[in-house]
């Protein structure tokens, strides 16, 4: 039974994304570097499964009160506050915790959501996946084909391809993952970037930070550690990588750039050239390959 949704939980879909959007950005010590950039940052008729699900056995979703299935543009279970809408052939949608939201609006695009007031949100490409797994998390992935964005954690966020306003230049075969809390991954303003965050009160930034610059393509932004950004943006084939809490990796504005930290507190820096490369092993360091190209700084703990 084809089920329609009122214009209402459309809009309800679209607040939630905003204000949860809203937490994405670049925090102000990390502008201490100068050369970067800081960025700011429901139906008319439903099917009750558990009415007409007489199979003996372990169901997940089953006692779920909250639980909203749209497949090929069709509601298939509608039950409590969660909401899920479809439409493309192959599309999926599931909403599973009371205020979630799951949309897929794109040939064989996915969007679940297992958790309370989160998003999973595709649209305007092809072959997406939008995953959460956690409670007012939000993972975006639009603008492009063969996007994924995936959180498990709470409060944290993951776009892959853009989001409307902050990340308004897509791409495809973007990745973004978080997993741990209160965290932001971002692939977007080109194509195949990659973001991770392993850690909580981390970010990752691949392509480009929103609407600084130009972004690229082919850029790797990894954190592995709490309080911790690593940002590969502006330019391609950059790559910028964190193992630590309280550190900073920055490699842009350039091509084929390399930044990484393993350590505490430390910042490293690779950019406004090309083919540069900066490392710092230890706490407390600062290494910096920057303004000109073939730089190489490695700045170790004795």
């Amino acid at each position: 039974m084809k089920v329609t949704h009122s214009p209402n939980s459309i809009s309800t879909c679209i607040g939630r994304v905003g204000a949860l959007a809203v937490a994405v950005g670049i925090g102000a010590g990390w502008a201490a570097t100068p050369w970067v950039a800081s960025a700011t940052p429901s139906s008319s008729a439903s099917t009750d499964a558990s009415s007409t699900d007489a199979r003996p056995g372990p169901c997940s979703t089953c006692k779920s009160p909250d639980l909203s299935v749209s497949t090929n543009g069709v509601t298939r279970v509608q039950r409590g506050s969660a909401y899920a809408t479809s439409s493309g052939t192959g599309s999926v949608a599931i909403a599973n915790g009371a205020g979630s939201t799951a949309v897929a609006s794109g040939d064989y695009d996915k969007a679940r959501v297992k958790g309370v007031d989160s998003t999973a949100t595709v649209t305007a490409g092809t072959h997406d996946t939008a995953t959460v797994t956690g409670n007012n998390s939000l993972a975006v992935a639009d603008a492009g084909s063969y996007n994924t964005a995936t959180v498990t954690g709470d409060n944290s966020t993951a776009v892959a391809g853009a989001i409307v306003h902050l990340y308004p230049v897509g791409g495809s075969h973007n990745t973004a993952t978080v997993k741990g809390d209160n965290s932001n991954a971002v692939a977007t303003d080109g194509s195949y970037n990659t973001a991770t965050v392993t850690g909580d009160s981390s970010a990752a930034y691949a392509g480009s930070i929103g609407l600084d610059a130009a972004g690229g393509s082919y850029n790797t932004a990894s954190v592995t550690g709490d309080n911790s950004s690593a940002l590969a943006k502006n330019g391609n084939y950059n790559n910028a990588s964190v193992l630590g809490d309280g550190s900073l990796a920055t490699a842009g504005f350039g091509n084929y750039n390399n930044a990484a930290v393993v350590g505490d507190g430390s910042q490293a820096g690779a950019g406004q050239g090309s083919n540069d490369t900066a490392i710092a092993i230890g706490d407390g360091l600062n290494a910096f390959a920057t303004w000109g190209d073939n730089i190489t700084i490695d700045v170790v703990a004795p």
